[in-house]
């Protein structure tokens, strides 16, 4: 099981070669992919109307996972401990951060920079 964030998104939408993707390798070796509703956010933000159904095709072959209470209270917790050691991340970074935290998920990412700032967190890189 992994969460992923918006570069991996990103990532499969814009190559050609689907097998050369990072979601393709995360799916070979992940019974369980999740989204977390801040990418989908991200998503939505940047959408053209043309590519609507390839993010809704896409969307419906992965798991979501809601941002709530509990992953806002902890991505309160991570922002001021980012605060207090003078590191910046970019807010959905923190939001979908505490969305793995609260699930015991990893987060596969193409942007480890930010994510490996949360204390706690799993990060899986690209190999």
């Amino acid at each position: 099981m992994v969460l992923i964030d918006t570069s991996v998104l990103i990532e499969y939408f814009r190559k050609q070669d689907k097998a050369k993707t990072f979601l393709y390798d995360l799916a070979g070796k992940h019974t369980e992919i999740y989204v977390s509703t801040i990418p989908k956010f991200e998503i939505w933000v940047g959408n053209r109307p043309h590519q609507s159904v390839f993010w809704q095709n896409l969307f419906s072959s992965l798991k979501t996972l809601p941002f709530g209470d509990a992953e806002a209270e902890k991505a309160g917790d991570i922002q001021q401990m980012l605060l207090k050691t003078g590191q910046q991340n970019g807010i959905s970074d923190v939001l979908i951060g505490a969305t793995a935290l609260i699930h015991g998920l990893p987060v596969a990412t193409l942007n480890d920079k930010h994510f490996g700032r949360i204390n706690g967190l799993t990060v899986i890189q690209k190999p």
